[in-house]
């Protein structure tokens, strides 16, 4: 498996600590979407068990892309995956499920917030329009009902704290606002373009522009940053790579959300 294969070169930072088998449910799920060959569903049921409820969605974890994704084929037009309805939704408006920092910032302990923030958001955003789009809300076990209206509402207050609404008034996407981080964990940032250092430069040639305080000279314009930590503290420092690292998996979701509200609000 990929953790036995790769170890030496993957962990401990890219070890898949929740299993393979979410993967291969997440897949087995978008092929029978794709096809509807029953033979995907079956797949699915094999690995079923291993998925949970938590309420994590990443390069590690599927599960709540799962169990959102498994409702949202139910409530277009219903099939055998009845079976596996989820009460995802609810657990998102479940405080023991989420953190939250007193700013308003989603938090569970996965070290870059961000990801945590955008990833959550927007699944909530999906799973809202498709149950507007299907007159329904959410019914927690407590009575409390939960509307399309009000996860929008809170995949929205996520965005707007990256953006800048927060206790440091400090936007999380570089070069959007008067304030946002200027060290970050990114060599092509950090290190002089050929316009300002021609010669050639090898890998220890970067530790210096790593270590010095100054600004990066170069602006990753719109990329998005691990960000805060639970109390609303950022270190806008490259030695943090957690908080200020630009990762794939942290901006991956956020164009459709953003997007999302550029249009809507």
């Amino acid at each position: 498996n990929y953790n036995d294969c790769l170890r030496q070169f993957v962990c401990p930072f890219y070890c898949y600590w929740s299993g393979f088998q979410d993967e291969l449910a997440w897949g087995a799920l978008w092929l029978y979407k794709a096809t509807h060959q029953p033979s995907y569903l079956e797949i699915l049921n094999k690995y079923n068990n291993y998925v949970t409820y938590a309420v994590e969605f990443g390069w590690d974890n599927k599960d709540a892309g799962i169990n959102v994704l498994t409702t949202i084929e139910l409530l277009s037009k219903g099939s055998s995956l009845s079976k596996h309805l989820p009460n995802e939704g609810e657990d998102y408006q479940n405080p023991t499920s989420v953190n939250y920092s007193e700013g308003g910032l989603m938090h569970k302990p996965v070290g870059s917030n961000l990801q945590v923030a955008g990833a959550i958001s927007f699944i909530t955003l999906v799973y809202a329009l498709h149950l507007d789009g299907a007159k329904q809300s959410i019914q927690c076990p407590d009575g409390t009902n939960v509307t399309p209206q009000r996860m929008v509402a809170i995949a929205k207050s996520q965005v707007d704290y990256i953006l800048g609404n927060n206790p440091l008034g400090m936007s999380y996407m570089v070069g959007y606002g008067n304030k946002f981080p200027t060290r970050i964990h990114h060599r092509a940032s950090s290190v002089p373009s050929l316009d300002q250092h021609p010669q050639q430069m090898h890998c220890k040639d970067g530790s210096p522009y790593f270590q010095t305080s100054n600004p990066n000279p170069n602006l990753l314009t719109r990329a998005v940053v691990g960000g805060p930590d639970i109390n609303d503290q950022f270190a806008d420092a490259r030695v943090y790579f957690k908080a200020s690292e630009p990762t794939t998996y942290i901006n991956a979701l956020l164009p459709g959300l953003f997007a999302y509200f550029s249009h809507n609000t």
